[in-house]
């Protein structure tokens, strides 16, 4: 499971974790606990993503709001919010691939199908379309 903290204007990631979820039978609920450090006075989406293997089996998401925006009737203006970037992570560099459980800290390749498995689908679908199509 890959839980990921973002501030809502800018969309920088502010923290992220692995953690294992161990085995979830159907109809039953698995509840797991993971510790992020996330700047005060900001507002933030925390998206939870629950990995089989290289797949995304199941998203969600939530908000956290540290500074909620209030709304003044007299005053018709706007305001720009300062974010400081610095307190924040640079998910450039940040890896989203779950690692690897051998302890060797290489990480997994990116889900879905490779490039020879593409391309043996590809021709298939070309030969299937040719014969029935």
């Amino acid at each position: 499971m890959l839980v990921k903290v973002r501030e809502m204007d800018a969309g920088l990631l502010a923290d992220k974790v692995w953690t294992q979820t161990g085995e979830v039978r159907p109809e039953t609920t698995v509840i797991r606990s993971v510790n992020l450090t996330i700047p005060d006075q900001y507002n933030y989406i925390v998206e939870v993503l629950i990995w089989n293997n290289d797949t995304i089996v199941k998203r969600g998401e939530g908000y956290i709001q540290l500074s909620p925006k209030i709304k003044i009737q007299e005053k018709n203006t706007t305001e720009t919010r300062k974010i400081q970037t610095s307190e924040f992570k640079n998910s450039e560099l940040a890896n989203d691939a779950p690692q690897a459980e051998s302890g060797e800290g290489q990480p997994k390749g990116t889900p879905g199908f490779g490039l020879p498995l593409s391309a043996i689908l590809l021709c298939s679908a070309a030969i299937f379309r040719r014969r029935f199509g």
